[in-house]
């Protein structure tokens, strides 16, 4: 059970190295103009660049899948921070938890990376949820009597065409660009001939001068490998949400509850953020269900004694 406990301890080290280094890259690049970057293509790195700011990759080769590896860290050690356990006790680890927090959300907000921060912020509201469960009911009733709200308004409202159009008419043009590349991407294959274009020529069914799929893992993975690609695609999610739930009931050692509880709400922002990328076989995808899947195998067997932990 240690190895869970020195798991976690590395990749927050690991990744705390990476955001200094990224904070680094942008400071570097304020001050002097020079990108310090790994092997990044051209064309890739051209689109780096928001604002007057760099969004920084660190050592990696998008600055995307840096920010969900800093979200996902990012919310376990929050976690960490926010449920009582014995690892956190002492004021010196919970001050290092604190840097780490800080260096962490400073790299992430340097990324510029809105589809995960908007995971994180949802994954942040069920953090919340875990830590005060007695409002549970009360987050629900409220979020449904908001949705009910909304939906009067939009079906009741005088002119209501008119209302939808004003509501939407000034999305940005990104977005705007990435809505009708998924739209593109599901008529296509609606209404295609169901020849699979496969893996990376999932751009098939869009008509983009820059050759982009689809921005929707989703819908790229029926672009490019069908329908029955796309159900072996979600059981996967299926049976990592499943055993993350499973974990959150059964695990009751304060020492694990964290991880366990910041594990859920890791594979909730990386769900969110893959409905607004043309990605689904990104390498930390599987390194997070690993880590999901073996601390499931070990944490779920009640008949294993308790071991001294590692300290984090």
């Amino acid at each position: 059970k240690e190895l869970v406990l020195k798991c976690i301890k590395w990749l927050i080290i690991i990744t705390s190295c990476s955001a200094v280094f990224a904070i680094f890259q942008e400071f570097i690049f304020l001050t002097t103009g020079t990108i310090v970057v790994g092997m990044i293509k051209k064309e890739e790195l051209k689109r780096m660049f928001e604002g007057g700011l760099f969004r920084v990759p660190a050592l990696m080769l998008s600055y995307r899948i840096f920010a969900v590896i800093l979200a996902i860290v990012l919310i376990i050690i929050i976690s960490l921070l926010v449920f009582p356990n014995p690892q956190v006790k002492d004021f010196k680890r919970k001050i290092y938890l604190y840097i780490a927090s800080f260096l962490l959300s400073s790299a992430l907000l340097l990324t510029q990376s809105q589809d995960v921060l908007l995971g994180f912020m949802v994954s942040i509201v069920f953090l919340l949820l875990f830590r005060m469960s007695r409002y549970f009911i009360h987050f629900i009733a409220v979020t449904l009597l908001l949705i009910a709200v909304t939906l009067s308004f939009l079906a009741y409202f005088p002119g209501k065409e008119d209302t939808i159009s004003y509501i939407v008419k000034d999305i940005p043009k990104t977005e705007r660009e990435r809505m009708q590349l998924d739209r593109d991407g599901m008529q296509g294959f609606m209404h295609g001939d169901y020849k699979l274009s496969g893996r990376g020529h999932g751009n098939k069914y869009t008509a983009n001068v820059h050759g982009w799929p689809a921005h929707n893992a989703l819908i790229l993975v029926l672009d490019e490998v069908g329908i029955f690609g796309l159900i072996i695609y979600l059981s996967m999610y299926i049976w990592v949400l499943i055993r993350l739930v499973f974990l959150n009931l059964v695990v009751k050692d304060t020492a694990y509850v964290p991880i366990v509880r910041g594990l859920l709400c890791g594979i909730i922002i990386y769900f969110i953020a893959t409905q607004f990328t043309a990605a689904y076989m990104e390498p930390f995808l599987w390194i997070l269900f690993a880590l999901t899947e073996s601390s499931a195998l070990i944490l779920a067997k009640n008949q294993v004694p308790l071991i001294k932990r590692e300290s984090l």
